[in-house]
């Protein structure tokens, strides 16, 4: 039997978004780190929340169960179809939840509506950062919450004795997503957006053979193509690493960070 680690591998290469997004958060350091985020907050009973990007809308259903019926949490995600399949997996559930297609750097809602708004995941697939937190603290409303976790591929680490390689495979990661460094530079977007109480949780994830190979074969082959790499060296970094798993070797780490910010309030 395949284990999670060695789907979440497969369905990457696959194309399949919602079997991806579901591999993906079933990942132990996924977990931890939404747990982590969830712990940061002062949600309460009656309070809206906003998760921005919110896939399949796990986190939309959790947050659901903490702000009760009184309350509302509504999930927001550029695309159709993930927006689709998270209707029907809640929409029996009796939850005060909502589901809506839109671009987390245009959100269609007034300003000051929610108590939290939070993303996790996204700010590094997005070209322009700051409009995106801009509008998260748009419609937040003031002494409510920001929330943010993202990966900073740049404190990446693996351990091969092929080091000159090594930097070409993670500028090729770095160059699979717009925003690679996102999470470094989520507090210098906080602190342009103007929020206060700043709170900041780096995090370091060691991660499976086949978690990083599902990270980082994309940007590898697309160094094949455009002959950043060779064949070669394609071939040689995968069967070492390959061969470090077998022996119980294999070691890699992900890094990225979570930060909570408070929106001022109106002195109006």
């Amino acid at each position: 039997m395949k284990n999670n680690f060695e789907i979440v591998n497969e369905i990457h290469s696959s194309g399949d978004v919602i079997r991806w997004l579901d591999a993906a958060d079933g990942l132990d350091f996924i977990q931890k780190c939404k747990e982590k985020m969830q712990s940061m907050c002062s949600i309460k009973k009656g309070d809206n929340v906003l998760d921005v990007g919110c896939g399949l809308g796990q986190e939309v259903e959790k947050f659901a169960g903490l702000v009760g019926t009184n309350g509302q949490v509504i999930g927001v995600d550029l695309s159709a179809e993930v927006i689709a399949e998270a209707r029907v997996r809640l929409s029996d559930k009796g939850l005060p939840v909502e589901f809506l297609t839109g671009s987390a750097d245009k959100l269609n809602f007034p300003d000051n509506r929610f108590d939290l708004v939070r993303a996790e995941r996204v700010l590094e697939y997005m070209s322009d950062p700051l409009g995106m937190v801009s509008e998260m603290v748009r419609v937040t409303r003031p002494g409510g919450e920001v929330l943010i976790f993202d990966f900073d591929y740049s404190g990446t680490v693996i351990d091969t004795s092929m080091t000159e390689l090594a930097g070409k495979v993670n500028s090729l990661m770095e160059q699979s997503v717009p925003n690679p460094r996102a999470g470094g530079s989520i507090f210098r977007h906080f602190r342009n957006a103007d929020l206060i109480d700043i709170q900041v949780e780096p995090q370091m994830f060691p991660v499976s053979y086949f978690v990083y190979k599902a990270m980082v074969d994309g940007g590898m082959k697309v160094g094949l193509r455009t002959g950043v790499i060779s064949q070669l060296e394609y071939d040689k970094w995968w069967k070492e690493l390959e061969g470090a798993n077998q022996r119980g070797c294999f070691f890699a780490v992900f890094s990225g960070l979570i930060v909570k910010g408070i929106k001022m309030a109106d002195t109006n």
